[in-house]
């Protein structure tokens, strides 16, 4: 008999889902119990990935294999027992759920035997190696028939992880692989997995014909693709002083453009277009063929040095950039790849034509993003009150009270004037940014009531000739 918590049944069903599932979609293989003196171990492995969890411990030896869906089954959030009892030809399964007993009987299963050996050398990385694998198989296009774009790139002696679905490209480096050249794993979304994040460390090793994770508990698999092609990502990164325009974005607007975007209007499910213009100010348009007008981000803390630039751009590639925690967007022209950098990673996607770009106009409902003042506030002034000591005399025999003065003869009393200059100052641009808002927030009221009307004269003009063709029929 084995005994794990539907809690377990929960965390190895959600990764191995993750780990084995593919673009083909074919049947899950069947899950391995196994219990010995070395602990407890559950593994499944498809053609090319093995995916396994092990629990240290002593238990008296067992093996059997179930269906994969029996996991969903008994899985549960709860620290619920669930036990699985060989009984001849099958696999008794029981556990509570909300008080109630369920028992269910399916049948025992093979075990694959031909499961792939941990290398024994391993190379030790920290946890974001965790991170740039689910970035990366975020960036891979799972649906590729050319190339192997559902694949990531593990460059051995530089160390870099590569992804791209050929409109953007992430190259991440820093790491530690045991190997010198280049191989490819199918790109999955186990590396998402909460289970593999909340891990500190991770190790790395290769065989000859798979790649290895140990992220504590969880071993992951992936056979090495030998046969197929990936392109050549370096050549498509231009170099850092090739930009001629820079776009450097704050952290108040990228949390305001990253709500935004996802909201402006859109026409075209496909490229999902909006244009971005870096000149004078930092403009985001967009614009849907039923608005005579079109819609406006203006970035109000972010800021352009270079040439002037209009560039169109699909929101969510941009999007993307603003969420894996980029600040800078580098250009080089109006259709060249936008480029962003920083330490470890190199982050660009395709541009789109500059054909059809959205062009300012007085009407634009514009929105502008909260202004934020990047210079620090002024420290206030010690207001800490003086010891007996202090309080008695100063070296010239004045006291040393409210108004009177101080041990090195400054004015107190000019001091709280300057402080309280200061705070009028703050309390004017307070009052100033709220004027502009309201402004703003006036003018957007006014253009969304001006085109509800005109959508009811539409309505009320197609329903008049309605009936006139009625009457003429």
């Amino acid at each position: 008999m084995i005994t794990i918590t539907r809690f377990m049944a929960r965390q190895v069903r959600a990764v191995f889902g993750r780990g084995l599932s593919s673009a083909s979609r074919g049947p899950f293989p069947p899950v391995m119990f196994r219990t010995d003196s070395s602990g407890l171990t559950i593994r499944a492995k498809s053609h090319d990935a093995a995916v396994e969890f092990h629990q240290p411990g002593d238990f008296a030896g067992e093996q059997f294999a179930v269906p994969f869906d029996l996991l969903k089954q008994c899985a549960g959030s709860r620290a619920g027992g669930v036990t699985l009892e060989r009984i001849d030809q099958h696999v008794a399964v029981q556990w509570n759920d909300g008080g109630i007993p369920q028992v269910i009987r399916v049948d025992a299963e093979a075990p694959d035997e031909d499961f792939p050996v941990v290398p024994s050398e391993m190379a030790a990385n920290d946890a974001r190696i965790v991170t740039a694998l689910r970035d990366a198989a975020a960036t891979a296009d799972n649906n590729a028939t050319r190339y192997a774009l559902n694949c990531l790139q593990l460059q051995g002696e530089p160390g870099k992880v590569a992804a791209t679905d050929g409109r953007q490209l992430l190259i991440q480096h820093g790491f530690d692989f045991p190997w010198d050249d280049d191989v490819l794993i199918p790109a999955r979304k186990v590396f998402a997995s909460r289970e593999l994040l909340n891990n500190q460390s991770a190790e790395v090793g290769r065989s000859d014909d798979w790649v290895c994770f140990r992220i504590g508990p969880w071993i992951l698999q992936f056979k090495i693709e030998k046969e197929s092609r990936f392109p050549r990502v370096e050549d498509h990164v231009p170099k850092a002083n090739s930009a001629a325009t820079t776009l450097r974005l704050s952290a108040a607007d990228a949390e305001f453009l990253i709500n935004a975007l996802k909201r402006l209007p859109n026409d075209d499910d496909g490229n999902r277009p909006v244009t971005v213009d870096l000149n004078g100010t930092v403009a985001v348009r967009a614009k849907s063929e039923e608005q005579s007008a079109p819609t406006e981000l203006i970035l109000t803390n972010t800021s352009r040095s270079g040439e002037v630039i209009r560039f169109n751009t699909n929101r969510d590639l941009l999007a993307r950039a603003v969420k894996l925690g980029f600040r800078e967007v580098r250009l080089t022209g109006p259709e060249a790849p936008a480029v962003c950098c920083d330490q470890n990673r190199q982050y660009l996607w395709a541009l789109l034509g500059k054909d059809g770009a959205i062009e300012s106009r007085p009407q634009a409902i514009r929105i502008e993003s909260p202004h934020v003042d990047d210079v620090p506030p002024k420290p206030k002034p010690n207001r800490k009150r003086p010891t007996m000591s202090q309080a008695k005399t100063n070296p010239n025999g004045q006291s040393r009270r409210n108004g009177a003065g101080t041990s090195n003869g400054t004015d107190t009393g000019s001091e709280n004037q300057a402080g309280a200059d200061a705070l009028i100052e703050q309390a004017e641009a307070v009052k100033t940014s709220l004027r502009e808002t309201l402004a703003n927030t006036s003018e957007l009221i006014a253009s969304l009531k001006k085109h509800r009307k005109q959508t009811k004269l539409v309505r009320s003009t197609l329903a008049s000739l309605r009936q006139l063709q009625s009457i003429n029929a």
